[in-house]
């Protein structure tokens, strides 16, 4: 084999193996807002919630059966840490100053639990952060400053879907936003962050270009490596028919 694609082939396979570890390392929480009724709905990966897990580069994301099999006991656990980590996680605020919060787990309101059904069938909590808001006052969400994950809150602009990320510091004005929920604002049961297949895709497009260099390399390196154009067509039509299969 030629030194530059062994070289190639090399440089792939590091890269694979750095994406491979960091493979539960949260990059940013995904969260939506109801205008009328004043509250933040997180879709909250539970490893964040066991701190022996949470950040952990090897870790793997427990799936939402593990999720299911839970005993309320457990739950009850999981709940706590969830919420003292949302709390270390966010802050609300109304001209500058600092609002309370209560944390609500709408995941619990029936039996069996209704935990979010999401494609890559992980377990995640549907969390309502409801701020202490008067009528009138103006309302912002900070992520705190530390090693945190961004926040990503969906909201409908014209029908379609718009992101607002807000990184660690930062401030974002929630009044402005249209939520998804926002139709159904008198009914707290149907508030829940729930995106399409067409939603994610676009959101794993984004996670790719611009910010998974190293995805873009690998596949760069898979293709150098190949001696004609045929595995370039096979891995063309193995990732459409992936898709297709989700």
């Amino acid at each position: 084999m030629p030194k530059c694609k062994l070289l190639v082939l090399l440089i792939s396979f590091y890269l694979c193996l750095i994406a491979f570890t960091k493979a539960h390392v949260v990059e940013q929480f995904y969260a939506s807002y109801d205008r009328g009724s004043g509250v933040l709905v997180v879709n909250f990966d539970v490893a964040y919630a066991m701190p022996w897990v949470r950040d952990v580069a090897d870790a793997r994301q427990p799936l939402r059966e593990w999720l299911v099999a839970q005993t309320d006991d457990e739950h009850e656990s999981l709940r706590v840490e969830a919420e003292r980590y949302l709390r270390s996680y966010l802050q609300f605020e109304s001209s500058g100053e600092e609002l309370e919060f209560n944390i609500k787990f709408a995941d619990f309101k029936t039996t069996p639990y209704d935990f979010p059904k999401l494609l890559n069938a992980g377990a995640y909590y549907n969390v309502q952060l409801v701020p202490a808001l008067s009528d009138g006052e103006e309302i912002s969400v900070r992520v705190k400053e530390g090693e945190f994950p961004n926040l990503l809150v969906a909201h409908i602009v014209d029908g379609e879907y718009r992101f607002e990320t807000i990184k660690p510091t930062e401030l974002l004005e929630l009044e402005g936003l249209i939520s998804q929920a926002e139709e159904c604002a008198a009914n707290e049961d149907a508030l829940e962050v729930s995106f399409s297949s067409w939603q994610l895709l676009v959101l794993g497009f984004r996670h790719v270009i611009p910010d998974g260099l190293d995805h873009i390399l690998f596949i760069i390196g898979m293709c150098l490596i190949a001696n004609s154009f045929k595995p370039w067509i096979q891995l063309t039509n193995a990732t459409f028919s992936s898709l297709v299969n989700c």
